[in-house]
């Protein structure tokens, strides 16, 4: 069977947004996830014109939308609420909802980020519960957005699990900032989720940051090239929480 061209794929990201102790993702703010994934896919070929990007209070607001994770080529989910939270500018989706999404997909499906932490009845946190497969093809136990881009490669046969390396996370971060541009609240209510960092070298109970293992840094240039992408393209508001603590940026990781 021939591989099929990533230049003829047709990839739509689900958001069901995510929640971590050091990692935002429910609106107002856009996580790394869907970013990262976006310039991983283009990296592996499949033309950013190709990708499609709808968040899950899109999908409840608008039916027309499904048609879009019914017809993609590889349709992947985005989300999980490792420490759940009140929310104002969106509602995280329920593990029905994210079944559903599975059903719907015709082509190949892929799920990842937190959620491959657990996924609990109630998104309760990743510590008291364990990881569902929900009906999904394909689970990243790894980074997703290294999983999307192996599953490319791969001709939408499989990938091995592994996390992505700084130079990975430098060019996708910046590839993929386009599709901040299809969220629904661009440009003026979104606020950019930026990661200097991930991984803990502490161990708090109530902390789920110590399941990336020890901290891991970005360089400055990195993250400067990834908000150079981001207000290229319309982005004006940015957070860095994407790190366990943001004093600790760049220590020898250790407690």
């Amino acid at each position: 069977m021939t591989a099929p061209d990533p230049g003829t794929l047709d990839v739509t990201l689900v958001d069901g947004y995510v929640d971590e102790p050091a990692h935002f993702g429910v609106p107002p703010y856009i996580s790394t996830y869907p970013r990262f994934t976006a310039g991983a896919l283009v990296d592996a070929g499949v033309p950013a014109e190709r990708i499609t990007y709808h968040t899950i209070d899109e999908l409840r607001d608008e039916r027309n939308k499904w048609r879009d994770v019914a017809d993609a080529d590889l349709m992947i989910y985005l989300g999980g609420m490792t420490v759940p939270g009140k929310y104002v500018g969106g509602t995280p989706a329920e593990p029905d909802e994210v079944r559903e999404i599975a059903w719907a997909a015709e082509g190949t499906s892929l799920m990842g980020g937190p959620i491959k932490f657990g996924v609990g009845e109630e998104n309760a946190g990743a510590t008291e519960t364990e990881r569902s497969d929900l009906d999904f093809e394909f689970v990243a136990k790894g980074d997703v957005e290294a999983a999307a881009h192996d599953l490319i490669i791969n001709g939408l046969e499989g990938f091995g699990d592994r996390m992505r390396d700084v130079e990975e996370v430098t060019q996708w971060a910046r590839e993929g900032a386009f599709v901040v541009e299809q969220h629904p609240n661009h440009p003026e209510y979104l606020i950019c989720e930026l990661e200097t960092s991930r991984g803990c070298a502490y161990r708090c109970s109530f902390c789920t940051e110590p399941l990336y293992g020890n901290p891991s840094f970005r360089p400055p240039p990195s993250v400067v090239s990834e908000v150079d992408a981001l207000a290229d393209r319309g982005a004006r508001h940015f957070r860095l929480g994407r790190q366990a603590d943001i004093l600790a940026y760049g220590g020898d990781g250790e407690a």
